[in-house]
């Protein structure tokens, strides 16, 4: 076991224990087990398994969001906190529609195609296995919305 422990090395430890095995069985335990590390030496770094959740949940947000893994390990375990505290999801999605320009066609589009990918995400998070959208069928579902007082 190394004498120094990154909490970078760390926080890919746990999000490979919450891909790995749900995020369940992220404790302290299994963090140290996946970096080669004691129990001790995780504490010390996260000292509560709050700031554990909050510190691995806001790397992988804020890692590549379009890597589907590390965004199913945040909101795996956003999922175990009470609402009140899901605030940085929240953020990530208001920040992610504050891109897409509702007044403009090209916005809601985006807006549009945005809630369908991730209804599909949220849906497939829980094991729902679905089929694919292709563009074709994603304008087949705007013209089937459009002129209804639908705000996307």
């Amino acid at each position: 076991m190394s004498a120094l422990i990154d909490r970078d090395i760390l926080i890919e430890a746990a999000i490979t224990v919450v891909k790995d095995r749900g995020a369940m069985s992220l404790t302290f335990d299994s963090i140290a087990l996946a970096a080669n590390t004691t129990k001790s030496r995780v504490q010390v770094v996260f000292k509560t398994r709050e700031r554990m959740i909050d510190a691995v949940c806001a790397a992988a947000l804020t890692a590549d969001t379009s890597d589907a893994d590390r965004r199913r390990v945040a909101f795996s375990l956003i999922l175990l906190k009470p609402p009140v505290e899901r605030k940085l999801v929240q953020d990530w999605y208001e920040t992610k529609l504050a891109t897409m320009d509702p007044n403009t066609d090209a916005g809601r589009h985006d807006r549009l195609k945005f809630c369908i990918d991730e209804g599909y995400f949220i849906l497939s998070l829980m094991g729902f296995s679905l089929p694919s959208f292709n563009s074709q069928q994603l304008e087949g579902v705007e013209g089937a919305i459009s002129g209804r007082d639908i705000c996307v």
